[in-house]
């Protein structure tokens, strides 16, 4: 698992032949079984917070999916706007 939790990490370019290319997409061909990716800037204390969570439920066992959705449902409690908990997302395996 690759997790890029810096700004705009998953925008990519549309190209022709080739669909969308971006971060996640070259560490999918690199052999990455799944990547975490961020599609707007984001603030850097609430991603801390929304990180610390996510591995938290990774380490505790659970797959990657429920991890992130666990760790944006506690984000969104404590910080209602979707710029805080919405910018996530995972590509691959769950």
């Amino acid at each position: 698992m690759v997790v890029l939790s810096a700004c705009l990490t998953g925008r990519g370019r549309v190209m022709e032949g080739e669909g969308v290319v971006n971060f996640a997409r070259a560490f999918q061909h690199a052999g990455a079984r799944s990547v975490v990716v961020s599609l707007w800037p984001v603030a850097s204390q609430e991603t801390v917070e929304y990180m610390a969570l996510f591995y938290r439920h990774v380490k505790e066992g659970k797959p990657r999916a429920e991890a992130l959705s666990l760790a944006r449902r506690a984000i969104k409690a404590k910080y209602p706007q979707p710029f805080f908990w919405a910018a996530f997302i995972l590509h691959g395996e769950g």
